[in-house]
């Protein structure tokens, strides 16, 4: 992405979301990019692989970015968002793969997920999936695991599991980052896969999700899915009351 005086023509900075290549495999029609939106100083783009992107509009410098889709589905971005009254509109692609669509809002100034409205109905024994925070609608907690009901005590070994890690895992020495997205409303812990993909296998490491390998093992990574989805869906609760 280029910016350009319009008076003169001259490049005033570029930006590349240093996209993997082999991301293009999941679009059903050539990789493309539809536009971007410009609000209060910021450039506000949706990249192929998902990310949602803010720019400084004097600089190009990344102001912020968030993952608004599982990475290990066939989900991409090839429309332009929109800001309606500080909040960025974002939808995805992926339908022709048989992925599930949404759009989702995100705060413009920071990047935090508002509201998400899905656009393809889900399984009608659970209601309706969209809540709001304050009022009513929005924000989906996590699904539970497949069997409802989940495995007596898994919850409570993932809270210990947790506090553990707390204490042992050491910050990333080579410029890395740790995520701060909120992982209750993780699209990725409906599926034990791809949550264990990103927690082990560490297939979100270029996004700054660091692979938790050394210090976790399997049944570990699952009683921990388990234990934020609890917390998921007290926090739907409370939205609720």
């Amino acid at each position: 992405m280029l910016a350009l005086d319009a008076r003169t023509g001259k490049l005033l900075w570029e930006f590349d979301p240093q996209i993997s290549g082999a991301y293009g495999a999941k679009g059903c029609c050539d990789v493309v990019n539809r536009g971007v939106a410009v609000w209060a100083g910021k450039v506000y783009v949706g990249a192929f692989d998902g990310r949602l992107i803010a720019l400084d509009a004097k600089t190009g410098k990344k102001v912020w970015e968030t993952l608004t889709v599982d990475q290990s589905q066939d989900y991409t971005i090839s429309g332009a968002p929109r800001v309606v009254k500080g909040k960025v509109i974002i939808g995805n692609g992926g339908a022709d793969f048989g992925v599930r669509g949404y759009v989702s809002a995100y705060d413009a100034e920071t990047g935090t997920m508002a509201w998400r409205f899905y656009t393809v109905p889900g399984n009608p024994k659970d209601g309706f999936e969209w809540r709001d925070a304050a009022a009513a609608p929005h924000r989906q907690a996590a699904v539970q695991p497949a069997g409802a009901n989940r495995v007596e005590g898994s919850a409570g070994a993932g809270r210990g599991v947790v506090s553990q890690l707390l204490h042992e895992v050491p910050r990333p020495r080579d410029g890395g980052r740790w995520r701060r997205d909120d992982l209750r409303y993780s699209a990725m812990l409906g599926s034990p896969e791809a949550y264990r993909a990103v927690v082990l296998d560490g297939v979100l490491m270029r996004n700054g999700m660091i692979s938790f390998s050394d210090f976790l093992k399997p049944d570990d990574v699952e009683a921990i899915r388990a234990y934020v989805i609890e917390q998921a869906h007290r926090e739907q609760k409370r939205l609720s009351q």
